[in-house]
């Protein structure tokens, strides 16, 4: 999918030589690229990554808590951030584009008004923040701190080198360029989605941290729905569209759009709306309202109506076994302005699947919408509070069968103080003894030195809390004396928290995916 170049070095100064033993190898550095394509240019990468490696190697010590493979991927994470530069690929410039998008500056934690920061070359900001990216990813149980004095020398130290390596490296190809069906022969729709699938599992600012997790979710469907064993295809397919990834937390497509915004090869502006305007649905299950040769007529459990082309489907038509009120199980991506099969589904399903899976939708909206209505009326109309502890809770509602809803673990029942949240399926979140973190009016247990420690688990434990409930604590300033650890003192690490707050949420859900549509109820429908 590369286009024939003639790739010539920058100047006639010799390129750094790989050690005779080179600890990073061609294979390592070429698997960022795309298909892990090798070019003319990777030597000088290579060279530089061993010249690199044993520095590094000496700066974070043979004995600290971050192993060789941290190491490596820390090398290797700054080589591919000066070939993206390089080339201009635009993976970093669209980091810094987005997140001034998202959050009113160009990065996260670090001043970028001085004279030396850039976004065109090698800088302390970027490599800092590569540095914590890269090694905080090894460190399960502490939350690094990303303006610790110790990265900010190792960012300093190696600024020269990298600026030095920029203004010797050799022009390099950057990222596949998009083009028209009839020049590449590969429908546009499997070329944007092959890109996308280079963001989720090469791209060196982009690419899912441990795909096992999400492997074995979609082996689920694999086998519980199609009676496969290999998840390779379903896993490409869905992965390109549907998971959030980098720092920033997104969907694949979003990276895309704003590389091709910013970086445009020639002639590819004229694709640039079609990723802009792809969406993508999770699993779910259909029923065909009407069928035609090139598509048909999908109704969801929701009783939305959409129209399905069968451009993806086996010679550009649906299957023959399709007909009106017959059932379907499909993941949908919307490209081109109409809906399509993304990867597997199973179609022409018995019509009773989707009048069970129905019932069950309107049955258990219905039940979800009435508990959600009595609850907030009971809890006085506010979702987030905190009561003296289980027996208090109960007491708010009076005309329950109390001695069934005593029934739940022993450290909620017997809690001093209880942190709940009722989020909008009706479903409640209670955290016990968390109370003293969240500073709500008329809160009685609020210990600020307390939340100083502890309450930023609010928002990075992405186990703890739901996403509906971290956007509350954020939106209404809640957790206000939440910190990171800090050498410099606690309100240093104070203030970096919570002028970053929602980059970190975004953050931590990076490489999340939702592999069914919350209108299933797997339980019935399987």
């Amino acid at each position: 999918m590369y286009e024939l170049k003639n790739y010539m070095a920058k100047n006639k100064k010799n390129q750094p030589k790989p050690f005779k033993k080179s600890a990073i190898t061609l294979a390592e550095f070429r698997s960022s690229h795309f298909l892990g394509k090798g070019f003319n240019t990777d030597m000088y990468y290579v060279g530089f990554a061993n010249t690199l490696y044993p520095i590094l190697k000496k700066m974070i010590g043979e004995n600290s808590k971050f192993s060789d493979a941290a190491v490596r991927n820390l090398v290797l994470n700054l080589v591919c951030y000066l070939e993206d530069l390089v080339s201009q690929t635009g993976v970093w410039e669209a980091f810094v584009s987005l997140h001034k998008k998202k959050y009113g500056r160009e990065m996260p934690f670090f001043d970028t008004d001085d004279e030396y920061y850039s976004r065109e070359f090698p800088c302390v900001q970027a490599i800092c923040f590569l540095i914590w990216f890269t090694l905080n990813g090894y460190s399960s149980d502490t939350f690094l701190n990303p303006c610790n004095p110790f990265t900010r020398i190792m960012a300093e130290a190696l600024t020269p080198m990298l600026m030095d390596a920029y203004d010797n490296a050799p022009d390099t190809p950057g990222r596949p360029k998009l083009l028209p069906e009839d020049e590449l022969k590969v429908p546009l729709f499997y070329q944007i989605r092959n890109l996308c699938y280079w963001l989720c599992t090469r791209c060196y600012l982009t690419r899912i941290r441990d795909t096992e997790s999400i492997s074995t979710q979609l082996e689920a469907v694999a086998s519980d729905f199609f009676g496969m064993e290999d998840t390779s295809y379903i896993k490409e397919a869905y992965l390109s569209f549907n998971t959030k990834i980098g720092p920033l937390g997104i969907k694949p497509q979003e990276w895309l759009e704003e590389i091709l915004e910013l970086y445009p090869e020639e002639g590819e502006n004229q694709f640039i709306h079609l990723v802009k305007g792809l969406e993508s649905l999770p699993y779910s299950i259909y029923t065909y309202r009407e069928v035609r040769k090139d598509g048909a007529i999908l109704r969801a459990l929701n009783g939305d109506e959409m129209n399905l082309s069968a451009y993806t489907m086996p010679n550009l038509e649906m299957p023959s076994g399709v007909a009106p009120g017959g059932s379907a199980f499909m993941s949908l991506v919307l490209f081109d302005g109409q809906w399509m099969l993304n990867g597997l589904g199973m179609q022409g399903a018995p019509a009773e699947l989707y009048q069970k899976a129905r019932e069950n939708w309107l049955k258990n909206n219905e039940d979800r919408k009435c508990t959600y209505d009595l609850m907030f009326k009971r809890l006085k109309k506010k979702r987030i509070g905190i009561c003296s502890g289980y027996d208090d809770y109960i007491s708010m509602f009076p005309e329950i069968d109390r001695e069934r809803f005593m029934n739940v673990p022993d450290d909620i029942k017997n809690c001093e103080n209880l942190l709940y949240f009722l989020n909008s399926d009706s479903t409640l979140t209670f955290l016990p003894k968390w109370g003293r973190c969240v500073k709500l009016r008329g809160n009685k247990f609020y210990d600020k030195k307390e939340a100083e420690e502890d309450a930023l688990c609010l928002i990075l434990d992405h186990d703890l809390t739901t996403p509906e409930m971290r956007s509350c604590l954020i939106d209404n300033n809640l957790v206000p004396d939440a910190a990171l650890n800090s050498l410099e003192s606690v309100n240093a690490g104070k203030t970096l928290f919570q002028n970053n707050i929602r980059f970190l949420n975004d953050y931590v859900g990076r490489d999340g995916v939702e592999v069914f549509s919350e209108d299933m109820n797997l339980a019935d429908e399987k």
